[in-house]
């Protein structure tokens, strides 16, 4: 996904950003917690909608290789996807 600075629609001029894929990944995940960022703003605290946002990923992060694993056909402890839940929510956390 490559997002572009401007919005000409003729194309003359557009200067294109590359962003590193750690960026692409958390405007994904939050678009208006990646403009903040951007623009050196951060939270001073964790309200409700970023909460539920970060636990939507640590379970969407543990369901992915839970799934991955199940097409793979291999079997892990269940306690594997609880601690990469867990790692999704200290990565969203920084």
């Amino acid at each position: 996904m490559i997002i572009l600075s401007t919005h000409n629609t003729s194309m003359k001029g557009v200067i294109v950003q590359i962003y590193s894929p750690s960026s692409r990944d958390e405007y994904a995940f939050c678009p208006r917690s990646w403009w903040l960022r951007k623009n050196g703003l951060m939270p001073r605290r964790i309200g409700y909608p970023e909460l539920c946002g970060m636990g939507g990923n640590a379970i969407g992060k543990a369901m992915e290789e839970w799934n991955t694993d199940i097409m793979k056909g291999s079997e892990r402890d269940l306690y594997h996807y609880v601690t990469v839940g867990k790692n999704a929510i200290t990565q969203a956390r920084l």
